[in-house]
């Protein structure tokens, strides 16, 4: 009977350091998830601000572009379009 007590004694010892272990295991998950969060997010913002700036210069292209573009259609109003026709 003695030795069911010890056993149940240790058993309990065990329980209890394997419960603080798994809570310093959950306290530093946290912490290293959160750090991780954060790099994750900075990292798209940066991605981000970078298509932001790839975006700003096609955009400034396509409107330079379209200006060119047009300035060459009212500085040749005599020039003829071509058209073309499917034949078959």
């Amino acid at each position: 009977m003695n030795e069911a007590l010890i056993n149940k004694d240790e058993i309990l010892l065990m329980l209890s350091e394997l419960y603080d272990q798994l809570d310093e295991l959950e306290i530093s998950m946290q912490l290293k998830w959160s750090a991780i969060r954060v790099n994750s997010l900075k990292e798209q913002a940066f991605q981000l601000k970078k298509v932001d700036k790839k975006m700003k210069i096609l955009e400034n292209q396509a409107e330079s572009f379209s200006k060119t573009g047009a300035e060459e259609n009212v500085s040749c109003p005599n020039q003829k379009n071509l058209q073309l026709e499917l034949g078959f």
